[in-house]
């Protein structure tokens, strides 16, 4: 069960989910997504791509979930992720994490197959209110950092990549 609630219903017309022959898309375009505690929401399929443009934002409550199956592109004006909070899962194949600007991932796992690639810098553990406590879980993956940088943020002192 999905449960989102979206806040400034700028969705209409600005946030679009596409679709084509077993396969889907989410293009978010200056929306705002709120999810509730422990909400899934899964972008899967062979053009299972998320996108955010413009002001694009997520507030993801603790225990939420996004998989994302196909590239993760923000060429928004925003990091994306308003809170620390919530896990983003990468479960295709090869992957790129890209677009014009950074992303500030809450919580990141790596658990498709297949190579993730960077195509633009990306920080783990959020960045909000001077930071979260960021997980990178590479689960046996390889990470292509292609000349970006990784930044993760956790201020634990035995924090460690797993």
């Amino acid at each position: 069960m999905i449960k989102i609630s979206l806040r400034n219903i700028f969705v209409v017309g600005a946030c679009f989910i596409t679709q084509a022959v077993h396969s889907q898309g989410l293009i978010q375009s200056n929306a705002n997504i709120v999810t509730t505690d422990g909400a899934y929401i899964v972008v899967d399929g062979a053009n299972g791509n998320y996108e955010a443009n413009g002001n694009a934002t997520i507030l993801m409550q603790p225990n939420s979930r996004i998989k994302v199956s196909g590239n993760w592109t923000n060429k928004g004006n925003t990091s994306i992720f308003l809170s620390n909070d919530g896990k983003i899962e990468l479960t295709g194949g090869n992957q790129n994490i890209g677009g014009s600007k950074i992303t500030h991932f809450p919580d990141l796992a790596l658990v498709g197959t297949g190579t993730k690639n960077l195509s633009q810098s990306i920080l783990v553990g959020g960045g909000h209110n001077g930071g979260g406590n960021g997980i990178l879980r590479l689960n046996a993956n390889v990470l292509q950092l292609n000349a970006n940088t990784l930044i993760i943020n956790n201020r634990n002192p035995n924090a460690q990549v797993s």
